[in-house]
């Protein structure tokens, strides 16, 4: 009698109580497993559509700056040459032909607001762009590490 009893508990315990607790949990695991697979596909999608953004970005810019390379030499150039000359004669040198007396090319400083405009080219031109390409280049090799 005794053993029927312990069998009939064991019985409603081990599969009337504890079966659907554990069935429940399972569940719970499972959802949270799903809830998770989710999430890393939600990530995935919109890493890859950054990606995407990014690459379409840089071939704009790529196209952009391979449409019009002359554009530089054209704004560059001629105040770098100006400044050259004004620099070349305010300085004493010699050369096989003689001594270049300071003044003798006869290279006139720009007028008032030009002067401040072709050392602000010359300045961006020749200074901040490679200075900004260096940050670039730095930036790219610290983010690859």
């Amino acid at each position: 009698m005794l053993a029927l009893l312990g069998g009939f508990l064991v019985k409603l315990l081990g599969s009337g109580i504890a079966a659907p607790v554990l069935e429940y949990f399972k569940q719970r695991d499972a959802s949270g497993r799903d809830i998770a697979v989710a999430g890393i596909d939600a990530d995935r999608q919109r890493d890859l559509a950054t990606l995407q953004g990014v690459v379409e970005a840089n071939k704009l810019k790529v196209a952009s700056q391979a449409a019009y390379p002359w554009i530089v030499y054209l704004i560059a150039v001629p105040p770098a040459m100006h400044a050259a000359g004004i620099y070349f004669d305010s300085l004493p040198f010699w050369t096989p032909w003689g001594a270049h007396v300071v003044g003798a090319w006869g290279v006139p400083k720009p007028p008032a607001p030009y002067d401040d405009w072709q050392g602000k080219i010359l300045l961006s031109f020749f200074v901040v762009a490679p200075v900004v390409q260096a940050i670039r280049t730095g930036a790219a090799a610290l983010a690859r590490r």
